[in-house]
């Protein structure tokens, strides 16, 4: 989530599915851009949106009109819905949180929402959500001690900070390996000056892949309390308490070399635009590959099996 100190609302601009198979360590992070739009509803919601695409249409911006009698009114167009959610999927959050009727028992029910257009939209089962905002996210790092991670290209940001009253995060890195704490790890992920929304989201989730790469038993065991006292204080999630163990235990087997990232990016997994040039998601295409990861694990994740995480293998 972006909430944090001067920004209004919240919005899920980063939006990333997490999955690990307990039997085989074979893990993988899917990363959905958080401009995608027209992304596809579930069934049970497939009409949740029509009023909203119909008000977003072109055929309403006068700038599209068509008049081709000359009587001055434009001409009627046809409007057939694309049972979709017709903003951002990033927005898709503020629009669904007071859904309460839709989901009674959810801890969040905009979360739920994500949670289950994301499944429609990957053909995954997802089992819980997570909504991480920036204080959680410096918090969560400093409590295994930071990170430690491949840089591709040297990198000076400052941001905003992650709670009122703090100084601006920022990070000065080289190419190489490079040690973050919590907040130099915010600005990493965050930064997006001279750089695009897509190389942002290349790196938030080679990132993630270091913690949870780093994080030995031993580490985890130890960081523990302050890992459920981060989650306790700044994080929604409808993962219990008690499964919470079993789960950062899990964590402590990934390896690097087993956990794959992928990026939905266009042209190749959005080839189409809509009218705002908002990328629309190829849903065959996003399905057979996170059906391909799932069955190969990390030899699926890219043409040639390497990571985009890590160094170039002549180095």
């Amino acid at each position: 989530g972006d909430s944090g100190p001067g920004r209004g609302g919240v919005r899920t601009d980063t939006i990333m599915i997490a999955t690990m198979d307990l039997e085989t360590g074979e893990a993988a992070l899917f990363g959905i851009p958080r401009n995608m739009a027209q992304v596809p509803m579930p069934s049970r919601f497939r009409n949740a949106f029509v009023d909203f695409e119909r008000r977003l249409s072109p055929s309403n911006d006068p700038s599209t009109w068509v008049d081709r009698d000359g009587d001055g009114v434009p001409d009627p167009t046809g409007f057939s819905s694309c049972h979709c959610f017709p903003e951002q999927i990033n927005a898709l959050y503020p629009y669904t949180r007071n859904w309460t009727r839709s989901y009674p028992n959810e801890v969040d029910p905009g979360m739920a929402a994500l949670r289950d257009v994301s499944e429609h939209l990957t053909g995954l089962q997802i089992d819980y959500y997570v909504l991480v905002d920036m204080k959680a996210f410096v918090e969560l790092v400093e409590a295994v001690g930071g990170v430690d991670v491949y840089v591709k290209e040297a990198l000076q940001s400052e941001v905003s900070p992650p709670e009122e009253g703090e100084r601006w995060a920022t990070v000065d890195v080289q190419p190489g390996m490079n040690h973050l704490s919590g907040t130099e790890a915010l600005a990493y992920a965050r930064a997006r000056k001279g750089s695009s929304d897509y190389a942002r989201m290349a790196r938030q989730r080679c990132l993630l892949r270091a913690v949870a790469a780093e994080s030995d038993p031993w580490t985890l065991l130890r960081s523990f309390p302050a890992i459920a006292s981060a989650i306790e204080s700044y994080v929604v999630t409808d993962v219990p308490v008690s499964f919470l163990p079993d789960l950062v235990s899990a964590a402590a087997t990934l390896e690097f070399s087993q956990i794959a990232t992928v990026g939905f990016n266009p042209p190749y997994y959005a080839p189409k635009r809509d009218h705002k040039y908002h990328p629309i998601p190829d849903v065959k295409r996003i399905r057979a590959k996170v059906a391909s990861v799932i069955a190969e694990g990390a030899a699926a994740q890219s043409s040639t099996g390497e990571s985009e995480c890590d160094p170039p293998s002549d180095q």
